[in-house]
This record gives structure tokens, C-alpha cells and sequence, in this order.
């Protein structure tokens, strides 16, 4: 980070600024994983280096300064194994990621989720951790920009009451060469077709409120295949 990738002209505003009065502080920040950069292949290569996705980075990166910044008590990443059961889960990857970016960061203070293999998953292992803590009320939720319009629909669906952080908004704040990267991201063709992608998904949880259809015939299939 910063990296290079695809950029076409005209940039895309995603807003998703919290509208109600946001606390000083927060119990946990919830950081959903997205993905990797490229996934494994089929046949195995001594060459092949499994990478997090930018939002994955930019969402590890942000969460660290918020938490420098004295804005949380604990940080919990949520992302399963999707690459499969011989690598990494996208949580264990992100911490790995903010413990080399941030070492000050207590042991104490970064959780995993292991679980979750999707956005319904994240939601519904995050609900079962802030069930047996009561300690955590007041709770953050951080993921990129695109995502965060589904992600907190389904997480207000699962009783979690959130106050979102999208990373890029994070991000920026932490130097000029990162607000120069996070403007350059938004213009790129990767994240005009999250956007439509992230659209279709959303319009689905009208019929599907908790995603389980989209979990039942695509998301499992599609996530194992890879792995």
C-alpha cells in the first residue's frame, strides 16, 4: 500500500458518512475482510503467494489508526477461510497485515472471527461473539465504501446496531500520499463494477433478508470452488 491497479476516468463517489450522532469511543470496530487479491489456483505452484485485496489492506490499515487514535477498545476481523483450508483466513491475514503495520497494537486488543465466509456469515458470527460479551455495546463497523450499504443491512438484520466506518474515509485522513491513493482507487474499474455488483446483491436482501438464498446456491459453492 499504496498500490497500482487498474484506473479509468471518472471517479465514484461513494457516500456513506454516519448520519447520527457518532460516540467518542467504541467497545469493538468490526473489519470484514474482502477477499483476496488472486486466488489459488487449481493445481498447486511453489510460485503462487496468496495476497489481501486492497480493501482488505485499506480496511487493516484504517482500522489501526482509529484505534491509534484512541477511538476503540478491541479490534475483531471477520473472514473465513475462502482461499482454503490450507491457507490463511482473510482475518488471521488482516491482523497479520496490521500487526507488521502497527506493532503497538496490544495482542490483547485484535480478535478474530474464522468463521464466516460471506457477508451474511460475518454478521451472523459477529452477532454470536457480542452475545457472550456483554462488555461490548457500543461497536463500529469498517469495510470499504461499496460494501458498507449491504454490510450494515444485514448486520441491523442479525440485532446489531452499528455506526459505520467505510476505510477509504479513514484512510484518507492518514496522509496526503493516502488521500492521493484512496482518490485514485474510486476512479478505478475494479471499484465501478463493485458498485454495480454490491447493488444487485443489495436489491436481493428485499426478498432474502439475511442473504440465505445467495448463501444456499452461489456464495458456498462458488467460495469453495476456489479454495
Amino acid at each position: 500500500m499504496p498500490e497500482q491497479f487498474e484506473s479509468n476516468a471518472g471517479e465514484i463517489s461513494i457516500e456513506n458518512e454516519p448520519t447520527k450522532e457518532v460516540p467518542d469511543y467504541f467497545d469493538a470496530l468490526i473489519v470484514l475482510g474482502k477477499n483476496w487479491r488472486k486466488y489459488p489456483p487449481k493445481k498447486e505452484s511453489e510460485e503462487f503467494q496468496l495476497q489481501l485485496s486492497l480493501e482488505s489492506k485499506m480496511s487493516s490499515l484504517a482500522a489501526g489508526e482509529m484505534f491509534k487514535q484512541g477511538l476503540v477498545n478491541k479490534i475483531i476481523f471477520s473472514g473465513g477461510a475462502t482461499a482454503g483450508a490450507e491457507y490463511p483466513t482473510e482475518a488471521e491475514a488482516m491482523i497479520e497485515y496490521l500487526k507488521e503495520k502497527y506493532p503497538e497494537i496490544p495482542e490483547g486488543s485484535i480478535m478474530a472471527e474464522n468463521a464466516s465466509i460471506d457477508t451474511p456469515g460475518n454478521a451472523e458470527q459477529i452477532a454470536e461473539i457480542l452475545a457472550n460479551d456483554p462488555a461490548l455495546q457500543k461497536i463500529a463497523l469498517m469495510t470499504v465504501g461499496f460494501h458498507m450499504p449491504r454490510a450494515e443491512k444485514l448486520f441491523e438484520e442479525f440485532g446489531i446496531e452499528t455506526t459505520p466506518f467505510p476505510s477509504e474515509e479513514e484512510l484518507k485522513k492518514r496522509s496526503p500520499q493516502y488521500e492521493r491513493f484512496v482518490k485514485e482507487y474510486l476512479k478505478s474499474g475494479q471499484v465501478k463494477k463493485e458498485v454495480i455488483k454490491e447493488a444487485i446483491l443489495r436489491s436481493l436482501l428485499y426478498v432474502d433478508r439475511r442473504g440465505e438464498l445467495l448463501r444456499r446456491l452461489i456464495t458456498k459453492k462458488v467460495r469453495h470452488q476456489q479454495g
